[in-house]
């Protein structure tokens, strides 16, 4: 099993390590192709897994700011903010349907 690491890209792009594992799959006989699905499935997860994570965020600063106005009595302002966090909930529910 191989560390996804050595698949990812990052700082040190030209690290070569993606390249060791084409070559590995060429020593083997098995399919190159491979390597270059796993790279592009994983930055898709990732990027999934940023959008939710800012979403969770932005569902946290709406939930404080509710519970304040709740306690201030300001309801019809917190009902507003209520509905932009079903909006996120949504968004959050369809983002974890893709992954």
């Amino acid at each position: 099993m191989l560390d996804i690491n050595l698949l990812r890209t990052g700082e040190n792009k030209h690290d070569g390590k993606a390249d060791l594992v084409r070559l590995s799959q060429l020593n083997r006989f098995a399919s190159v192709e491979l390597v270059d699905e796993v790279i592009a499935l994983d930055e898709a997860w990732r990027q999934l897994r940023f959008d939710l994570d800012k979403d969770r965020q932005e569902l946290n600063v709406a939930s404080k700011k509710i519970g304040k106005l709740k306690t201030g009595k300001q309801d019809e302002e917190a009902q507003k903010l209520m509905d932009g966090t079903n909006e996120i909930k949504k968004r959050q529910a369809a983002m974890c349907r893709k992954e």
